[in-house]
């Protein structure tokens, strides 16, 4: 499924593999590191195609990326 307006998720876990192809049987093209931000711009079943901080592109499993990031910030307060 295409995202109209791709959005931002974070990687929650040590390291996500970047498939070819959604499936873990694909060839493995890059890796993200937890705490990264990667860009979703597609998702199919339960995998995301993404564009990580360093613009390589792959399928990532969608387990193991957070909710989507929004654009507000919640207040700090500080003592």
């Amino acid at each position: 499924m295409e995202i109209a307006t791709p959005s931002l998720r974070t990687v929650c876990h040590n390291v996500v593999h970047l498939r070819a192809k959604p499936g873990n049987d694909n060839e493995l093209v890059s890796q993200l590191l937890m705490g990264q931000t990667v860009r979703v711009l597609r998702e199919e079943n339960s995998w995301a195609y993404v564009e990580g901080e360093d613009t390589y592109r792959g399928w990532a499993d969608g387990r193991w990326l957070g909710e989507p990031v929004t654009d507000e910030l919640e207040p700090v307060a500080v003592p």
